[in-house]
C-alpha cells in the first residue's frame, strides 16, 4: 500500500479536502491523481451522491465497497478485521469529517500530514475484490 498524503485541505465553505480521494488511492495502490476527487465533483458539494460515485468507480476498478456501522470483525469471531479498514469520523481539526486507514483495529495511516487520526469513529468501509 502506498501511503499518500492529501494535498487539498478543508476550508469551509468552498474547499472540500481530498482525504477520501487520498485514502482510495492508498487502498487501490494508485496515485492520487488517478482517483477522482468525488467529494468535490458532487453537485451538492459533499452531498450523498459522492459516496455513490465512489462505489461505482471502485466497482469499475474491480472492488466492492462494503460499509459497516461498527468496526468489522473476522467472520464468526469478535476479533477485529485483519485487513485494512477505512474509518470515517470527526476531524481533530474542526467540525467536519475525515477518513483514515486502520489495520487490525488500530490507526495505520492518516492522509493528513498531522497524523492525528479521527476524534470519533462513525463509519467503517472495507474494499473486497469482486
Amino acid at each position: 500500500m502506498k501511503k499518500h498524503l492529501q494535498d487539498i485541505f478543508f476550508d469551509h465553505p468552498t474547499i472540500k479536502g481530498n482525504c477520501w480521494q487520498t485514502v482510495l488511492a492508498c487502498m487501490t495502490d494508485k496515485e492520487i491523481d488517478e482517483v477522482p476527487h468525488f467529494v468535490d465533483i458532487d453537485e451538492n458539494q459533499g452531498g450523498p451522491d459522492w459516496f455513490y460515485y465512489s462505489y461505482m468507480w471502485l466497482w469499475e476498478q474491480g472492488y466492492r465497497l462494503v460499509q459497516y456501522d461498527e468496526y468489522p470483525t473476522k467472520q464468526g469471531t469478535d476479533e477485529p478485521w485483519d485487513g485494512y479498514v477505512m474509518v470515517s469520523g470527526l476531524s481533530p481539526r474542526g467540525d467536519f469529517h475525515h477518513v483514515v486507514i486502520y489495520k487490525d483495529g488500530k490507526l495505520f495511516h492518516d492522509p493528513h500530514p498531522s497524523q492525528a487520526g479521527v476524534k470519533t469513529e462513525v463509519s467503517f468501509e472495507i474494499l473486497l475484490n469482486r
